[in-house]
């Protein structure tokens, strides 16, 4: 199924997230003006269940990524590229476990690269996977 971005928000309010929910909330405040929820094709939550400190949230939308990345939680990067027409590469191992990977590159230099298990954990590697797919169909049909 992947984890929308419907249900991240649900989880934030649910406060699935422990301490980091209001900060988590913060983060949909400051966006919310830059990104239309009703745009967003496809959400991917790098590094959000692997405990690693740099959170990036990108958000795909009809005719640009949008990546959202911060610092200590006190600064916030919001950056937003056209999707090129570049190369775009799916990587599936015979094992799920390995991690799916998906490369987006144009003119031979790498705009955006997604990995299930690198990006996230054991436990969760298999929604990363529903999303990167969804990611790959969004980019290959647009």
């Amino acid at each position: 199924m992947g984890l929308t971005f419907e249900e991240f928000k649900e989880d934030i309010v649910k406060r699935r997230f422990d301490e980091k929910s209001r900060f988590y909330n913060r983060l949909l405040d400051i966006i919310e003006p830059y990104v239309e929820e009703s745009k967003i094709k496809c959400f991917y939550p790098k590094n959000l269940f692997n405990g690693n400190a740099e959170k990036e949230f990108i958000f795909f939308l009809e005719k640009y990524i949008v990546t959202v990345t911060f610092q200590k939680e006190e600064r916030y990067f919001l950056k937003s590229i056209p999707i090129p027409k570049g190369e775009i590469s799916l990587e599936i191992p015979e094992y799920a476990y390995q991690g799916v990977q998906l490369t987006l590159e144009n003119k031979g230099e790498e705009v955006i690269s997604l990995n299930s298990s690198e990006d996230s954990n054991s436990n969760w590697n298999d929604e990363y996977i529903e999303n990167i797919k969804k990611v790959y169909k969004f980019l290959i049909e647009r």
